[in-house]
């Protein structure tokens, strides 16, 4: 796992291989599979991405399953 600079994980599970881009929050119980990629200033709020996902928005209350 990647996690770049002033980054924000708060009560999530981050995947292996997987990388939080700069100034992103992933917050409030998100799950995240192998090799999810979030963009740098991406804001993830109670969500689950399953594997193999590139996610270039912000997502809240979702289940990301491409």
């Amino acid at each position: 796992m990647i996690v770049n600079n002033s980054a924000f994980i708060d009560n999530s599970i981050i995947g292996w291989k997987s990388q939080i881009g700069k100034w992103s929050r992933i917050e409030n119980h998100c799950i995240l599979g192998e090799e999810v990629n979030i963009h740098a200033e991406i804001s993830i709020n109670n969500t689950i991405a399953l594997p193999n996902i590139s996610v270039k928005t912000n997502v809240k209350d979702h289940i990301m399953l491409y």
